[in-house]
């Protein structure tokens, strides 16, 4: 009978441990994540740009007036602009107007 007792203490403390193990796992990847969202927040942004007759990138603090600001798919814009070659355009507004639908090109170009 006492080597029962003693045989459920050993798994409950093996279990407890596994338990804690995971929660302390958990938390690290957890403050892990956190700290990399973060930092990808207070990224400064990149623009890729047309000048001088090339591509290159530049921190979106450095556009001027006239610069042709190249976007693909996923990039945040880095500026106000205007846009004058638009194809397959769609805009997530849900920063502007907190609902999560697209906007799409009205003149589907």
């Amino acid at each position: 009978m006492n080597d029962d007792l003693t045989w459920q203490f050993d798994v409950t403390a093996i279990e407890w441990l596994i338990v804690l193990s995971i929660l302390i796992i958990l938390a690290v990847v957890d403050a892990v994540a956190t700290r990399r969202c973060h930092y990808k927040a207070f990224k400064k942004p990149n623009a890729m740009v047309m000048r001088e007759g090339g591509q290159m990138s530049i921190r979106a603090e450095e556009l001027v007036p006239g610069d042709i600001v190249l976007l693909q798919s996923g990039d945040k814009v880095p500026a106000d602009l205007r846009l004058f070659r638009v194809k397959g355009l769609q805009i997530q507004e849900a920063a502007l107007t907190a609902a999560f639908v697209f906007a799409t090109n009205p003149h589907g170009r």
